[in-house]
């Protein structure tokens, strides 16, 4: 049960990463032979140039804004188990307003995957990897997905070691762990308190929509953090923390361009999930069902920030 619990916050805790890589600074300056290499084993290129929802390919030079879809997946290669993607969040950032917006899509939701028909989109990874789980966010959101970010669940949980601890406005007081949660202003000092802080659900009176709004809060508080580290020997260490785990299509091209034009971003980032559901069971199986309307109004919402409109 431990085990299974601390896979849970290694997804929050490697999307976090992920945001880091995407949003704060890497210096193409400052030492690039290492930064190169870990850029080569981090870089997943996907066969399309640009999304079927888009007619040309984002300028980053330009400040386009971008869309982001990060993936936690547990996966287990020695074992020949691809895993599912338990953790999903669109990541649009638009450089002109200079903000972002996070929404957490429920692992359960009920979905048409292309080629195999309506289930839950986390088995979408399961199915086709990561151009499947794309084709199906991009069809169930009517939204274009730029990039990606995925991350395994394994051996991330020193990445919050790694910024010295976050501070995080806390809604609710609660004990979880034996560790006390105040509510207010709270730092979670290291790994461990991160994760005994999200883990928590069943106390709960929003059960898993509050743990991910816990979730995305820590991913808020981190990306803050580091967004404001310009120490490159610091960058550099939770860079190598990810090399291990992280896969991306973007280049480490496309990574300076993003720290150059997007970073002022990350000061402003409002989180929301893919909420108006309730849970069906659909022959003997458990779904999260959305209707039409609140899937489009998330959609307009997303669209209009990626001024596709």
């Amino acid at each position: 049960m431990k085990v299974k619990k601390r896979k849970k916050f290694m997804k929050i805790v490697l999307l976090l990463a992920l945001v880091i890589v995407m949003i704060t600074s890497i210096s193409a300056f400052f030492a690039y032979n290492k930064i190169q290499s870990i850029a080569t084993d981090i870089h997943q290129p996907i066969e399309r140039e640009y999304s079927v929802k888009r007619t040309k390919k984002v300028e980053l030079e330009e400040k386009d804004p971008i869309s982001i879809l990060l993936m936690g997946v547990d996966e287990r290669p020695e074992e020949g188990d691809k895993g599912r993607a338990d953790t999903l969040i669109v990541v649009t950032v638009n450089p002109v307003s200079n903000d972002v917006k996070m929404m957490s899509i429920p692992r359960d939701t009920y979905v048409n995957i292309p080629g195999y028909g309506l289930d839950k989109i986390n088995h979408s990874y399961a199915f086709g990897d990561v151009e499947l789980a794309i084709q199906t966010v991009e069809g169930f959101l009517d939204i274009p997905i730029d990039y990606f970010l995925k991350v395994n669940m394994e051996s991330f949980i020193q990445l919050i070691d790694e910024t010295g601890g976050i501070t995080v406005q806390n809604g609710t007081s609660f004990t979880s762990n034996g560790i006390f949660f105040g509510q207010g202003e709270i730092t979670l000092r290291n790994g461990n308190e991160a994760l005994s802080y999200i883990q928590m659900r069943y106390e709960d009176p929003r059960g898993d929509f509050g743990r991910q709004e816990r979730q995305r809060i820590v991913v808020a508080a981190a990306v803050r953090k580091v967004a404001e580290t310009r120490n490159p020997g610091e960058l550099l260490n939770i860079v190598s923390v990810l090399s291990d785990s992280v896969k991306t299509n973007l280049s480490i091209e496309e990574v300076t361009e993003l720290y150059n034009y997007y970073r002022k971003s990350a000061n402003q980032i409002e989180m929301s999930s893919l909420d108006g559901g309730q849970g069906q069971y659909i022959n003997e199986i458990y779904y999260y069902v959305v209707p039409e309307n609140s899937i489009n109004e998330k959609s307009d919402i997303l669209r209009s920030h990626l001024n596709t409109e």
